[in-house]
């Protein structure tokens, strides 16, 4: 709804100059990353392309057919990374990855004339007010296989330090905020000391969940069983 509602808006702006999306995606979660990444774009009537690997090409078509069927959507293809080599490199090309930072670099290297932007969490940490409630919460989450939101972190806000206010405690050692965000680029931070005020999370640019969030479990394909909230800002 959100993106039907701002249709218009979005392919009216100067800024959105693209007419071919190909979005690179991670070898797990499969169908929510075809939800986050893929089926946005689609629903703006935008070619869109989504690049697996190999092994995952057979599933991920056969998800991908089944949601433009459900959604009355154009076909998305789906590519392997050996297909994808040939994407040709032009300003209308946009080129979504998500996955490491080598492999953005490497895009970044590859394509000159093709936009190319990464979502390159690799995992989450979680500010609380003291070990003990910080270990607490990593023992109520149930950590996924392999996912960028399990945590890897607990850090602990010190708030009588001014100048490196932030304790961590997998090195015990003390940082900024700048250098914790820099340490992990957190793909989420769960915030259960309630540190942050609201208007430090719009600010930050990170995705901040407070433990008092009444839609912690409402995001997009939110998992309320293993408590993993979805696309955060919906």
């Amino acid at each position: 709804r959100f993106i039907y509602s701002r249709k218009k808006e979005i392919l009216s702006s100067p800024k959105f100059k693209y007419n071919h999306i190909y979005c690179l995606q991670p070898r797990y979660a499969v169908t929510l990353h075809i939800f986050r990444r893929v089926l946005p774009f689609a629903i703006l009537n935008l070619k869109t392309s989504s690049v697996f690997h190999k092994n995952l090409k057979s599933k991920a078509t056969e998800i991908s057919n089944y949601l433009t069927s459900y959604f009355s959507l154009q076909p998305i293809p789906v590519l392997t990374k050996e297909e994808a080599t040939s994407i040709p490199d032009l300003k209308s090309h946009l080129i979504v990855l998500t996955g490491k930072e080598s492999t953005f670099c490497l895009l970044k290297n590859t394509y000159h004339n093709s936009a190319v932007i990464g979502s390159l969490g690799t995992s989450g940490i979680v500010l609380a007010p003291d070990l003990k409630q910080g270990k607490l919460f990593l023992e109520n989450q149930a950590p996924l296989k392999q996912s960028c939101t399990n945590i890897s972190s607990v850090i602990i806000p010190k708030l009588k330090r001014r100048s490196k206010p932030y304790y961590d405690t997998s090195d015990n050692l003390i940082y900024t905020l700048n250098q914790i965000l820099s340490k992990y680029n957190p793909t989420i931070i769960y915030d259960i000391s309630n540190h942050f005020k609201k208007s430090d999370v719009k600010k930050s640019g990170y995705r901040i969940i407070q433990h008092q969030d009444k839609g912690l479990l409402s995001g997009i394909c939110a998992d309320p069983i293993h408590g993993y909230p979805g696309d955060y800002t919906l």
